[in-house]
């Protein structure tokens, strides 16, 4: 009994093991062939297609239930194709029960084709067929959006798996290039689920609904991108445009209903550029219909224009590819973020179909309380958009609202004193196309001033701007208006390089410019196809004169010009000037007068400049160089002044530009009896101007004088002096009209006792006094003296050592009134009171004369 115990320890693990290797082995011998049809219509009934079973059929059982067919053919009018060989793993308990179910597939070559039915959309008739050849997965004839390929397919087919789920599939395959994670899970009920994912994390899509008992379907999506750029390779590279680079989330809720009608409420949206939500209705019909509304938080733009470009050529090519559905689009933005500024406020409402969009309204907050709207309508233009409608501007505070439209000019509004360019209200027809913007009806007013115009720019013809505005103080808008602000040049030679042509036209009904007031002023800019700027400026009324002025500036910044002038009454003009009257009173002499200027030179060498006024009474004449910018200079080289009452010859000086002042060097002027010379310097104080005259050396002659002054003297001999002068004022002719100071005079003289006629000297003694005059000043006797110049007067004080006897000269000269008051005073060596005294009362030049004293009552 042990020995047989013993021998079926050894034999039940012997036939076990036998039993194995039969179920191991032991299946690779049998011929399965006569259960293909079996097979065959268990895979018809659990997928639904029909199968011929052509190579050959092996079912094993261990190391695990697994069935192998080769050389199947799909048939049927759905799924159609061949399979090399396919593989799948057996469900362990329905062979206990003699059942095949297989619960996973591996596809092995497959070719196959599967029509997958859409709703149909522009150039897309709503088919499209699915090839899986070569590991591969086509999509063809289906809508633009759709990948073209699915490459290199590898992943494992799962049927059932539990008590709901009918089929799984879990791979992954490259999208154009991409790898791209795959996921599919099919459900009872008609519940489907699918997940894409394109590497660790970078991008997640999750798709998942079922039938909603109504013959509808409502389902959710979730997209999660780590980089919004990759849904480039599903070539809707102008929706990865939009979001921006970087993250991008989408959380919607989507429902299909009976009639096709599609839904989509989109929750969340996030993305480097765009946060909000919204909501999309897509309608089928002729035409169909879609409704898209966004409810945006923030929009940032952070890109320039060459983005901005590519965005409006996105905007372009949808209006053609989307031209057979009607479109409604209703957007709202709280904020805008540009680089200069933040856009408050923001929305959109428009409808486009066939290719056009009625832009109802847009409208937006920039900065500076500043609002823009427009509304018209916007079509493909072939080359690109072309919009045509109305556009209106309200605004604040200008010049914050323009930083942000248009950041390249902060450079030039910081060059503009601060409080202009605020306060404005326009509006305009506007045409914009791809290679011409036309601006109409323009009108508006700005910082108080009316304007109206239009504005056309074609990058082929060049710019014509035409502008009129009824009164504008052009001293308001000039940087060097206020002290310490440095001036700003723009030189018209820049002008040939903006284009083909430009061409500027300005009407001002009424201006001021440096201070003048200007009437009906036409200012005129043309550039044409040569390489010379040409600015034509005509006024009809420049304080009571009228006149042109002509420049022409060519590529290498030669110029050429002319300036003629009509002046009815010089004294008008100069007073509008600036000049105190009394100092313009004296050019009345000079009737109406004709002023002409030529100019010819560059800027960089300097612009020669000829000028000449003539008038009934008298004349000015002008000549020398301009350099004009940051090194200025202006130089007289000759110059002269005919006046009734006053005559300058020998004109001549050089002044520079220095910081934000001037100095002038080897100043000189000459009258009859007169030399002067001296240097200057125009400097800036913390409040204005300052102007400093230094007389080097002054030479007169001393009789002109006397007989100027109406005085009955004779003298003769020349004197000298020396001194220095300043004026202090808000600006440059104010600080002149301001000069002050004292003049040092030496010099050597004779005084003597006018001739008179003959009546005269029988009244009184004044042989005698001529004789005395004669013996103590006959010959050159030593003169010093002072002489204090003043705004509003003149004060001499004179000395002069005589043989024998002194003189005592004082005189004052009311610059205003013309008024003098003067007295010589002659006292012997010796003596306490005055042998003779002369006095001088009244108008200059013919004053009241008294004589007095011993030497003449003959005391």
């Amino acid at each position: 009994m042990g020995h047989f115990r013993h021998r079926v320890a050894w034999a039940l693990p012997a036939l076990a093991l036998a039993a194995a290797g039969m179920l191991w082995v032991g299946p690779r011998f049998v011929d399965w062939t006569p259960y293909k049809p079996d097979v065959e219509a268990l895979i018809e009934r659990q997928l639904g297609v029909g199968v011929t079973l052509r190579g050959g059929l092996q079912i094993d059982i261990l190391p695990q239930p697994r069935i192998t067919l080769a050389g199947v053919t799909v048939d049927g009018p759905g799924p159609h194709g061949a399979i090399r060989w396919m593989r799948g793993r057996l469900d362990p308990r329905a062979l206990l029960t003699g059942r095949l179910i297989p619960r996973d597939l591996t596809l092995v070559e497959p070719d196959l084709t599967l029509p997958v039915r859409h709703g149909a959309a522009e150039g897309y008739d709503g088919e499209t067929a699915v090839t899986i050849e070569d590991g591969t997965l086509a999509l063809e004839g289906g809508p633009d959006w759709l990948p073209a390929r699915l490459t290199e397919i590898d992943g494992r087919l799962t049927l059932g798996g539990g008590m709901t789920r009918i089929f799984a599939f879990d791979g992954e395959a490259r999208l154009s290039g991409e790898p791209v994670g795959l996921s599919l899970e099919g459900r009872m009920g008609g519940e489907l689920r699918l997940a894409l994912a394109h590497g660790p994390s970078t991008a997640d899509l999750t798709l998942e609904g079922a039938p909603d008992g109504e013959g509808g379907w409502r389902g959710r999506a979730t997209l999660a991108l780590k980089r919004a750029d990759l849904l480039s390779a599903l070539r809707v590279g102008a929706v990865a445009r939009l979001l921006g680079q970087g993250p991008a989330t989408l959380d919607a809720r989507i429902r299909l209903d009976a009639g096709a009608r599609l839904t989509v409420a989109i929750d969340a949206l996030e993305s480097a550029r765009l946060s909000g939500s919204g909501s999309a209705d897509l309608i089928p019909g002729a035409p169909p219909t879609l409704t898209l509304a966004l409810a945006l938080d923030r929009i940032r733009w952070e890109e320039r224009t060459s983005s901005m470009k590519r965005l409006f050529d996105d905007l372009a090519q949808a209006l053609g590819r989307f031209s057979e559905t009607a479109i409604k689009l209703a957007l709202r933005a709280k904020t805008i973020v540009t680089p200069a500024g933040t856009l408050r406020e923001a929305a959109l409402q428009a409808r486009a179909f066939g290719g056009e969009a009625v832009i109802k309204r847009i409208e937006a907050m920039l900065p500076g309380e500043t609002a823009i709207t427009a509304g018209g309508l916007l079509s493909n233009a072939g080359a690109g958009l072309r919009f045509k409608g109305r556009t209106g501007l309200r605004a604040g505070d200008l010049r914050r609202g323009m930083t942000v439209l248009y950041p390249d000019l902060a450079a030039m509004l910081r060059a503009i004193p601060a409080e202009r360019l605020r306060a404005a209200k326009a509006s305009a027809d506007l045409l914009v196309e791809p290679a011409r913007l036309e601006i109409t009806r323009l009108t508006g007013s700005i910082d108080g001033t009316v304007f109206a115009g239009t504005v056309s720019l074609n990058p082929a013809a060049g710019m014509d701007i035409a502008l009129r505005a009824d009164r504008v103080n052009l001293d308001r808008y000039r940087s060097d208006a206020t002290p310490g602000h440095p001036a700003t040049t723009v030189p018209l030679a820049a002008l040939l390089r903006a284009g083909p042509s430009t061409r500027l036209s300005v009407y001002l009904e009424r201006a001021i410019l440096r201070g003048i007031p200007i009437g009906g002023l036409t200012i005129d800019m043309i550039r044409g196809d040569g390489p010379t700027v040409l600015l034509r400026m005509q006024a009809g009324d420049l304080g009571g004169a009228s006149g042109s002025a002509e420049l022409t500036v060519s590529t290498g910044g030669e110029s050429s010009g002319k300036i003629d002038l009509t002046v009815p009454a010089p004294d008008r003009l100069l007073g509008a000037l600036g000049l105190p009257a009394r100092q313009a009173a004296r050019f009345a002499a000079l009737g109406g007068t004709t002023v002409r200027v030529d100019l010819s030179g560059s800027p960089r060498a300097g612009i020669e400049y000829a000028l000449e006024a003539l008038g009934i009474g008298g004349g000015l004449r002008l000549k020398g160089t301009a350099v004009p910018g940051l090194a200025a200079s202006l130089t007289i080289s000759d110059g002269a002044l005919n006046l009734p009452s006053l005559t300058l010859f020998d004109l001549a000086g050089t002044c520079r530009r220095v910081g934000d002042g001037w100095t002038c060097d080897g100043l000189r002027a000459a009258a009859p009896g007169l030399r002067l010379e001296g240097r200057g310097e125009f400097s800036s104080r913390q409040r204005g101007r300052r102007l400093t005259l230094t007389l080097e050396r002054a030479r007169a002659d001393f009789g002109r004088f006397a007989s100027w002054a109406g005085l009955p003297l004779i003298s003769e001999g020349e004197v000298s002096g020396s001194g220095v002068f300043r004026g202090d004022g808000p600006d440059a002719l104010a600080a002149l009209n301001a000069l002050a100071g004292r003049v040092t005079l030496n010099g050597t003289v004779t005084l003597a006792l006018r001739p008179g006629d003959g009546d005269g000297d029988r009244i009184g003694n004044l042989d005698r006094l001529r004789a005395k005059l004669a013996d103590g000043f006959g010959s050159g006797v030593p003169l010093t003296g002072t002489a204090d110049i003043e705004p509003e007067s003149l004060s001499v004080f004179l000395t002069l050592d005589g043989r024998g006897v002194a003189a005592r000269a004082t005189a004052a000269l009311n610059r205003a009134t013309g008024l003098m008051e003067a007295r010589l005073e002659a006292v012997e060596d010796g003596a306490s009171a005055p042998a003779a005294v002369v006095t001088a009362e009244g108008a200059f030049g013919t004053p009241r004369v008294r004589l007095n004293g011993p030497w003449i009552s003959g005391g």
